[in-house]
């Protein structure tokens, strides 16, 4: 990167996200940092010197956005496996997954990623003996658009050692027949028994498809990302996250910020020593998979789905083992992540968030909880006098609302991705895509923050609420809003060129606004 280029930003609008300036003519940057934000005239002055002038041609400069929550592994082998979104039948279904076996070796894995079954005209999950008229020799499976579901044919299973037998791990759950048999379902910590048998991509089909991953988040205006990552010592599929990450830094411009999955806080200081050798990267601390998700019917919930009467969902960790994680986190000075989707799992980590503070009370600490999707208002003032930060991902509503509230009931809506309510409550709010499971297009999903796309509109959020999530909010959730997250002097100039401004364009157009130019520290690094 040119870094110690001289450039002055002007003529157009400029959004600075900094509310004590919010709107400014011009910005210069120096040193890859922004000098000066105001008047055309105070930014000359503040370079003195020859500069280049970028013209914006009438676009809205904006603070580059921020996804704080990505799984980039699945990510990249989504873009190397059959996409079943939109499926609409089991015999489409069937057909994909046949046509992408052409070319493949006899030992490759068919894999199918963003299944939905929700979308189909008969909504259900096929099952071994559908996906065995794919191939009865070769291994075929297919992972729900929710990453918590698997289904696999009878030949992934027998790769797997799946049999009667084969007890469901805690955590996990096994659809069987009336005799026991596997149905070729796993749900939660059950995938695993599948996923640990998949094939792996060779070193240059993962720098290939890794470097055009990342390359095209720059497209969408993403200059810093942060990553989920497994650390898994057992010989899973998990295992191979980090050396992944380890080999791709070199083709990722963006900054990095990550959180482990692990059950030894040690592996976080490890993980540390292999992934932060760029200054810009960093590892935050823990991430816990408290429960599943409304899709899979796992989300831990109070009362049973309304579609699933007698069903729950579960908790994939006790009380004592989640808590043992927390504090083994907290205590060593790591940040906390908690997915929990369901009423139940928030409840839960809330109480728990509250005994760890308690028992061990930290100054701004900023733990997490990852997508709390329905919350009440006692459960949002818990939140809030706890100092959590809530990473929330729009675009859940858009993929939900096709069963959403025949799963959940109408009672359950007004409390389910409630991010006004959240905003209101003054709760810290960063956003996310949590992708492959989301498209990683921010302006999708703050249109879909922004409109709600009708459901429980009075959950939305303005344009300029919904750009903070992935700016300001982004900044704080990851410790980084000293030097990211507005265009603020001293911060890095981490930019992005829209070629419209969100906060005057339709809400149902804001997702067709192009992403013009793309800067990191302030060197170009996409344009379209």
């Amino acid at each position: 990167m040119d870094c110690d280029a001289l450039k002055i930003f002007h003529g157009g609008t400029v959004l600075t996200l900094d509310p004590r300036l919010p709107l400014v003519e011009a910005v210069a940057v120096k040193g890859g940092t922004i000098a000066a934000a105001g008047s055309l005239a105070a930014c000359r002055q503040a370079l003195d010197s020859p500069y280049e002038a970028v013209d914006l041609k009438g676009g809205t400069l904006v603070p580059g956005f921020c996804d704080t929550h990505m799984h980039p592994i699945p990510t990249i082998y989504y873009t190397m496996s059959c996409n079943l979104s939109g499926v609409r039948d089991l015999g489409e279904l069937l057909d994909r997954l046949t046509g992408a076996s052409h070319g493949k070796g006899p030992e490759s894995w068919i894999v199918g990623l963003n299944f939905d079954e929700q979308a189909m005209a008969s909504p259900r999950l096929p099952d071994r003996y559908d996906l065995d008229r794919v191939s009865g020799e070769r291994p075929v499976i297919v992972i729900r658009h929710d990453g918590h579901s698997v289904i696999a044919n009878s030949a992934a299973m027998n790769r797997a050692g799946i049999t009667p037998e084969t007890p469901t791990p805690r955590g996990g759950a096994i659809d069987r027949d009336g005799h026991g048999a596997p149905l070729g379902i796993f749900r939660e910590h059950a995938i695993s028994l599948i996923l640990d048998h998949l094939s792996l991509p060779t070193l240059d089909e993962l720098l290939k498809a890794g470097k055009n991953t990342f390359d095209a988040m720059l497209g969408q205006g993403i200059t810093s990302l942060g990553l989920i990552l497994e650390s898994d010592t057992n010989g899973t599929i998990g295992a191979f996250d980090i050396p992944a990450m380890e080999l791709l830094r070199p083709v990722i411009r963006q900054s990095l910020c990550s959180f482990i999955i692990t059950g030894d806080i040690s592996a976080l200081e490890r993980a540390g020593a292999s992934l932060c050798r760029d200054p810009r990267d960093r590892i935050a601390g823990l991430k816990i998979i408290a429960d599943g998700t409304f899709g899979s019917c796992t989300a831990a919930m109070d009362e049973p789905f309304s579609d699933r009467p007698g069903e729950t969902g579960f908790m994939l960790l006790g009380d004592d083992a989640l808590y043992r994680l927390m504090t083994e986190a907290h205590t060593a000075g790591w940040q906390i992540a908690v997915h929990a989707i369901g009423d139940r799992a928030n409840r839960t980590c809330l109480k728990l968030f509250e005994r760890l503070l308690r028992e061990h009370p930290r100054p701004d600490h900023r733990h997490r909880i990852e997508h709390a999707s329905i919350m009440d208002a006692p459960m949002l003032r818990a939140a809030r006098e706890l100092g959590l930060v809530l990473s929330v991902q729009p675009m859940f509503i858009h993929s939900d609302m096709p069963y959403l509230a025949r799963r959940i009931g109408h009672e359950r809506m007004a409390d389910t991705y409630p991010f006004r309510s959240m905003l209101d409550a003054g709760i810290p709010l960063a956003a996310s895509s949590d992708s492959p499971v989301e498209t990683s297009s921010v302006l999708a999903a703050i249109e879909c923050a922004v409109t709600r796309e009708g459901y429980v509109p009075s959950q939305a959020i303005t344009p300029l609420e919904a750009i903070g999530m992935y700016t300001l909010g982004a900044a704080y959730a990851q410790f980084e809003e000293h030097i990211k997250g507005s265009i603020t002097p001293g911060k890095r100039a981490d930019l992005v060129l829209l070629g419209d401004n969100p906060l005057t364009a339709r809400p149902e157009d804001i997702h067709a606004i192009p992403v013009l130019k793309t800067f990191i520290a302030g060197d170009l690094v996409y344009s379209r």
